[in-house]
Parts: structure tokens; C-alpha cells; sequence
């Protein structure tokens, strides 16, 4: 009974010395204290329009650009996929156009719901993926180039998910095959011609795509910070990393590992806001510093 008692103290007290440990051991803040909400009931409603009747399984998205105001939606995935654009103001609300996407036999009809779920519209141009090929729209719904990932080099379908800067669209990719690799690509959305930019091995096991990265500047040179959420396939353990690679110089400029105190991370966009990087975990929300990846402080929302 002794030795029982004897071994798992001494398994608890190695357990908390070589316990995994990162830079970022900092004094919490006190658990967030949530406020009541104030409700303004002067509110009234200028115009609504019935957008779709089979929304319950929908998605939507509001956009603007240039004086440009867009609301997208998506119909059930149960249903016929499509995606409808309507631009308004203060006053009223009009279709522009909608996208009915290619699906043959129906298989794919479950991941085409998904397919809209992330839509830029930048320098005039609506951009999305479809997770197989990248396209380029007008305003009026005319394509203008679309880019066909799947296969390219190798390097697996594209993500559905995107990001923008300037006249450019970022996106990953990943490879399948015996070798696994992530791919960050840029793409012009002029031409709609890409160019790799990043790539890494998965190790270990560890499945996932980049997310789409925040770029900024720094010195004059362009940065994309990008998190990496992770899944192994051996014993179902999660990680989130964060890596800033300076586009210009084209060298990783710093990398953060295991970043999320909860492993798993969040799909929430990084934030960039007067010279601080905001990230929001799993239970936390991180403030960095762009250009070191230094941790500034982390508020918990839970009380651990």
C-alpha cells in the first residue's frame, strides 16, 4: 500500500516537472467577468427581404468594398447548393447574381455546401474555392480565370478558405500520397496565376492545412502569419501552431509551437491592430507581438 502510494506521488511530481512547457508560463489574468448587455430597443427595421425558404442549414456572409455593400448566402447542403449575392444600402436590397455549382451525381453535394463558405471580394473581383478549383468573378457573376489546384505538382486540393492583401489571394493546399506536405500559395488575382510561397512536411502524424494568414508590413517587407492546426493520427492529440514567414526575404521570421494552452486552437482570423497580434484559443485570448511572436499577456475565459 505504501509503494502504491510512494510510486504515483512520484509519478504526479514528474508529471508536473517534465510536463510540456512552452514560452508563454506568464501570470494569468483574472477570469473574464461578463458584463450584462445593453440593448438598444430604438432599433427599427428599414427594409427585409425573404432571401431563401430552406435556410436553416444555410450560411451568411456580409462584405464590403469601394462603396459596395454584398450579402451572400448559402441554401442547404440537403438541398440544391447553390450561393446567392445581393447588394444593398440604407434604402434597399437587389440580387446581383447566384452560383449554382457542378454537381454531378450528388456525391458531391454535402462538402459543395461548405464550398462557399469563405468569399473575398477584393479590388472589385468576388474569389472563392470550391476546395478543388480557385475562381475569379465580377461584380455582374462574369468568370474571369479560374485556377484548377487538384493535381497540380502533386500538391492535393486547395482549401476552401482565403485570404486577401493588396492584389493578392493566399491559400493552402495539401498534398496526399505516401509523402504529406502543406503548401501556402499566392495567387494573382489579376491572372489568377500562383506562386508557392511556403512549405512543410507534416511530422509525426500531425494532419492540416495552413489557415488563411493575416499580412502586414514590417520594415518594408510583407508578412504573412498563419496558424497550423493539427490533428495526429495516433493517439488523436491536437497542437496549433503559429508560424510568420516574411514573404520578401522569404525565411520564416519566427514560428511558435503547441501555442493554444488547450492544443486545439480556433478557426477565429488572427487579428493585427496597432503593432499587437490577437489570437483567439480554444479558452483564451493571446496578445502578441507580430514581429517576435513574443507573448504580451493571455486572458482566460474560463477558471483554470
Amino acid at each position: 500500500m505504501f509503494h502504491s502510494i510512494k510510486m504515483n506521488t512520484i509519478i504526479i511530481f514528474a508529471a508536473a516537472l517534465f510536463s510540456c512547457k512552452n514560452d508563454f508560463d506568464l501570470p494569468l489574468y483574472p477570469t473574464y467577468e461578463w458584463t450584462n448587455p445593453l440593448c438598444d430597443t430604438t432599433l427599427k427595421v428599414v427594409w427585409q427581404k425573404i432571401i431563401s425558404k430552406d435556410s436553416s442549414y444555410g450560411a451568411a456572409r456580409f462584405f464590403s468594398e469601394n462603396g459596395h455593400y454584398i450579402y451572400k448566402y448559402v441554401s442547404d447542403y440537403d438541398k440544391e447548393v447553390k450561393a446567392g449575392f445581393f447588394e444593398f444600402d440604407g434604402n434597399n436590397i437587389h440580387e446581383l447574381w447566384e452560383i449554382r455549382p457542378d454537381v454531378p451525381n450528388g456525391k458531391w453535394v454535402f462538402y459543395g455546401f461548405p464550398s462557399f463558405s469563405d468569399f473575398l471580394l477584393l479590388k472589385n473581383k468576388f474569389i472563392y474555392s470550391d476546395g478543388r478549383t480557385l475562381y475569379s468573378y465580377t461584380y455582374q457573376g462574369d468568370l474571369i480565370w479560374e485556377n484548377k489546384f487538384a493535381g497540380v505538382e502533386n500538391k492535393g486540393n486547395v482549401n476552401s478558405f482565403l485570404s486577401g492583401f493588396g492584389n493578392k489571394v493566399y491559400i493552402s493546399s495539401r498534398s496526399g500520397g505516401s509523402v504529406h506536405r502543406r503548401y501556402l500559395f499566392e495567387v494573382d488575382i489579376d491572372t489568377g496565376k500562383e506562386r508557392l510561397l511556403y512549405t512543410e512536411l507534416e511530422d509525426n502524424n500531425f494532419i492540416g492545412l495552413f489557415d488563411p494568414p493575416v499580412l502586414y508590413m514590417h520594415e518594408n517587407d510583407t508578412i504573412a502569419t498563419f496558424q497550423i492546426r493539427k490533428y495526429s493520427q495516433i493517439d488523436s492529440h491536437n497542437r496549433a501552431d503559429m508560424v510568420a514567414f516574411n514573404i520578401s526575404k522569404k525565411e520564416i521570421m519566427w514560428r511558435v509551437d503547441s501555442l493554444d494552452r488547450y492544443t486545439m486552437g480556433s478557426a477565429n482570423p488572427i487579428l493585427i491592430e496597432n503593432n499587437k497580434l490577437y489570437y483567439a484559443g480554444a479558452f483564451d485570448i493571446y496578445c502578441l507581438d507580430p514581429f517576435t511572436g513574443k507573448l504580451i499577456w493571455r486572458q482566460s475565459f474560463d477558471d483554470y
